[in-house]
C-alpha cells in the first residue's frame, strides 16, 4: 500500500525503464482479517475481464483502505469495484466462492520460501543470472539504486 501510495515502482520504472520489470505477488498479513480477501478481490477482477484494469484497481482499493482506517473491509472492496466500474455482483460471487484463495495462498508460501516476512517484501532479481537480494519494507525508491545499479548494467 506505501509503495503505492507513494509511487515507489513508478519512480524506479521512470529511472530504469525498460531495464527492469515489476512482478507482484500476494502477501496477505494475518493481522489483517480481510487481507486475504482484498488480494483474492483482485484476481477476481483480473478473471471477471478487467485485467487491464487490476493495477487501477489496486491503487484505488489501498487509497481507499487507507482512508478508511488502515485495514481492507468487504464494504470498501466492493466501493473500489464500484469506482472502477467492475461489476460489484460478479466480484461478490468471485470472492464467495474462495476461488481465488489457494492462488493467493501459493503465492504467499512462495515469498516465504524467500524469507519474506511482511509487505512490501521485495525481491529484485537479476533475470540474466538469477541472483537476487531482498529490499525490506516500505522504503523510498532510492533504496532500490544500489541494488539495481549492480544488476543493471
Amino acid at each position: 500500500q506505501r509503495h503505492s501510495n507513494n509511487k515507489t515502482l513508478d519512480a524506479v520504472l521512470t529511472k530504469y525503464g525498460d531495464k527492469v520489470n515489476i512482478a507482484y505477488a500476494h502477501f496477505p498479513l494475518w493481522f489483517h482479517p480481510l487481507a486475504q480477501k482484498a488480494w483474492e478481490s483482485i484476481e477476481c477482477a483480473k478473471k471477471i475481464g478487467w485485467f487491464e484494469k487490476w493495477s487501477s484497481f489496486t491503487d484505488t482499493l489501498y487509497t481507499k483502505t487507507q482512508a478508511g482506517g488502515g485495514k481492507p473491509t468487504l464494504d470498501i472492496i466492493k466501493a473500489t469495484a464500484e469506482a472502477e466500474w467492475i461489476d460489484v455482483t460478479k466480484l461478490t460471487a468471485c470472492l464467495d466462492s474462495n476461488e481465488m484463495a489457494t492462488k493467493v495462498s501459493d503465492q504467499q508460501k512462495f515469498w516465504q520460501l524467500l524469507w519474506v516476512t511482511g509487505t512490501p517484501g521485495n525481491v529484485v532479481v537479476n533475470n540474466e543470472s538469477g541472483e537476487y537480494t531482498k529490499v525490506s519494507w516500505a522504503v523510498p525508491a532510492t533504496s532500490f539504486e544500489a541494488v539495481l545499479d549492480i544488476f543493471v548494467k
